[in-house]
């Protein structure tokens, strides 16, 4: 547990474990290594009681040559990429490649899809009505989904688009459910604003967010079970040997329709436009390979496309959902944060029943609101 922790921690999250490192040495590259010193003392003279011992276990051999196998999420991503490879040329080429779009220049620029993506949040949750449980996990991964689909690749990925649709489909105005019919009718006023356009500030997008909802809408529930898949595989190293399981089979089947899911969407997607400068499938295809010095191949770039892709997803939308949490549990601090938002003008009161909308330079003044946020990621990873 120290390894894992003390790598996950320092290593800035780039879950490196010490026991799936390849560029480890091999006596420290084992499992057994998590439970005994990967160093063992000898005594200096025979020791005059005999020590029990452990059998040898199955699990004790090296992964020298086999960490890329034994490392789940790197097969979740498609192979070795900045959030999992050594730290070797390539790695940083990479880094150095794709840091420029987390500046705060290109942060200040997606800061309109952002708006417009929490925007339809708000409406979906309208349409769906007060009073009713609602998995808000699910909703802010579609929205980070379509944030860092719009900003990073330039593809409208629609995954909040597909729900909206579904809340047209099945509520009407005040949450009423809808009767069910073979054809909904969107006839009040609050589900017709969620069927609306989207604002000119979503204009740069490759194509209409409509048009991929239908082929998009298993991308959220595909990257969930992928993740739990992950999960059971940290837990059990071997699991993906044991193919004479169902839900092994069932898991490899995951991994690679989300890495089919990657390619087709995302891979000849960036390939085939002219991405936004500063972005990352701009700065992704600007990289050079250290060893032929030309551009990445399909095969580098896709899991460097899936890691960008599922860490600006994920960790995103998690935090915003126990941001949410903690607020529920505490209402003295939600209570706080609505003050701050009223007094920028951002929350309605009775004398503003209309707030104004949330700019840029307003997020420097919510200085409770950043604390907020900043003690939530104290207190949970915001990933898996």
């Amino acid at each position: 547990a120290t390894h894992v922790c003390r790598s996950k921690l320092l290593d800035k999250f780039r879950f490196q474990y010490h026991f799936m490192d390849e560029v480890r040495r091999e006596e420290d590259v084992c499992f057994f290594s998590l439970f005994e010193p990967s160093k063992r003392r000898r005594p200096a003279k025979k020791p005059t009681h005999t020590k029990k011992t452990h059998p040898p276990s199955f699990f004790s051999f090296p992964l020298k040559n086999n960490a890329s196998f034994y490392n789940p999420t790197t097969q979740f991503l498609g192979g070795l990429n900045v959030l999992t490879g050594p730290t070797n040329a390539h790695w940083k080429a990479v880094r150095k490649g794709v840091a420029p779009a987390f500046s705060a220049g290109c942060m200040k620029a997606a800061f309109g899809h952002v708006v417009d993506r929490c925007g339809v949040v708000s409406e979906i949750l309208d349409g769906y009505g007060p009073g009713r449980a609602f998995n808000v996990d699910d909703l802010l991964l579609r929205e980070s989904m379509d944030v860092i689909g719009r900003v990073g690749f330039q593809k409208e990925m629609g995954a909040l688009a597909e729900l909206r649709d579904k809340v047209v489909a099945e509520f009407g105005s005040g949450g009423e459910k809808r009767p069910s019919t073979a054809t909904p009718v969107v006839a009040s006023s609050a589900a017709a604003a969620l069927a609306a356009p989207a604002p000119p500030a979503a204009a740069s997008a490759s194509s209409s967010e409509n048009s991929s909802a239908d082929t998009v809408g298993s991308y959220v529930r595909t990257m969930l079970e992928c993740t739990h898949e992950i999960e059971r595989r940290l837990a059990e190293p071997h699991r993906a040997k044991f193919l004479w399981k169902k839900s092994v089979r069932e898991g490899h089947a995951k991994m690679t329709h989300w890495k089919n899911i990657v390619r087709e969407n995302l891979l000849e997607h960036i390939k085939s436009v002219t991405p936004v400068k500063g972005s990352f499938a701009d700065l992704l295809l600007k990289v050079r390979d250290p060893a032929t010095g030309s551009g990445l191949s399909d095969a580098q770039l896709l899991p460097e496309i899936t890691a960008l892709f599922f860490a600006g997803t994920d960790t995103t939308g998690h935090t915003g959902t126990w941001t949410l949490y903690l607020l529920s549990q505490h209402p003295e601090a939600e209570q706080k944060a609505l003050d701050e938002l009223r007094a920028a003008g951002l929350a309605p009161t009775p004398e503003n029943p209309t707030p104004r909308a949330l700019e840029y330079a307003d997020l420097g003044k919510l200085v409770y609101c950043q604390a907020i946020v900043k003690g939530e990621l104290k207190f949970f990873w915001s990933f898996f």
